[in-house]
């Protein structure tokens, strides 16, 4: 009688449903089971911590002139990386340059917001949100907002150091891969 089930990702259809993937450590449920979720603290604070890095990185990005289009982001502390319209010579000192103002981001200590948007207004601002789903936006003060449903820290100095461990740029994408 009763179960375990471990959630390792959670993911949002084209319908707007929300999939928790996962599996079975002990036994199984069934319809009508009443069930006691538990969160891992540890390892929602450290996606968090990712999460935001990865758009504190485009506001360093954004702050450096760099010709560079968000396009997407892979954000699981295993592998972090953003990814960007455009390509840039990757030099040493743009790395430099990239992991000093990221240090200087982090050290502001900069307010993280979050806003749920309706999926008409979130359409209006080229959001995708399901019919009738809300839409959340992120922003770092002073910065451009984006559309994100990731757990975020409440500031830059919450992610803690980042390290910048690569940048690469090939065929008009350029990713930048980082550790927390």
């Amino acid at each position: 009688m009763g179960g375990e089930f471990k959630v390792v990702d959670v993911r949002l259809d084209a319908d707007g449903s929300i999939m928790h993937i996962g599996f079975y450590s002990r036994g199984i449920f069934n319809i009508g089971d009443h069930v006691t979720v538990q969160i891992d603290a540890q390892r929602r604070t450290g996606n968090a911590r990712s999460h935001s890095a990865g758009h504190l990185i485009d506001c360093a990005v954004t702050q450096l002139v760099l010709p560079l289009k968000p396009t997407k982001g892979y954000h699981i502390p295993e592998g972090a990386y953003v990814e960007y319209e455009g390509t840039i010579d990757t030099t040493e000192e743009l790395l430099n340059a990239l992991q000093t103002k990221i240090n200087e981001l982090v050290d502001k200590d900069i307010s993280v917001n979050c806003l749920d948007l309706s999926s008409e207004h979130a359409r209006d601002r080229g959001i995708y949100a399901p019919e009738g789903k809300a839409a959340r936006i992120v922003k770092f003060e002073g910065f451009e907002s984006c559309g994100c449903g990731g757990t975020h820290v409440r500031s830059s100095q919450g992610i803690g150091p980042i390290t910048i461990r690569k940048i690469k740029s090939k065929k008009g994408v350029t990713r930048i891969s980082y550790t927390i």
